[in-house]
């Protein structure tokens, strides 16, 4: 039930950051980032079921350099 109003209220967020920094948005691309934005998050907790260190690691610094890009 949190996730439903946690994703307007991200978009919410995107669009008034987006108005205070002078950059045209509008509410579609703003769902569209709040939705896709966590999915790396997701993914990774995946590793949480494969019983190896060396999976972890792999799959957690892929998930740091992708949000550094």
């Amino acid at each position: 039930m949190a996730e439903l109003l946690t994703v307007p209220i991200m978009v919410w967020l995107i669009h008034l950051v987006s108005r205070i920094n002078n950059a045209a948005t509008d509410y579609h691309a703003g769902f569209t980032l709040a939705v896709i934005a966590p999915i790396p998050l997701w993914l990774s907790s995946l590793t949480l079921f494969v019983p190896n260190l060396f999976v972890g690691v792999v799959i957690g610094g892929s998930r740091c350099c992708v949000q550094l890009d």
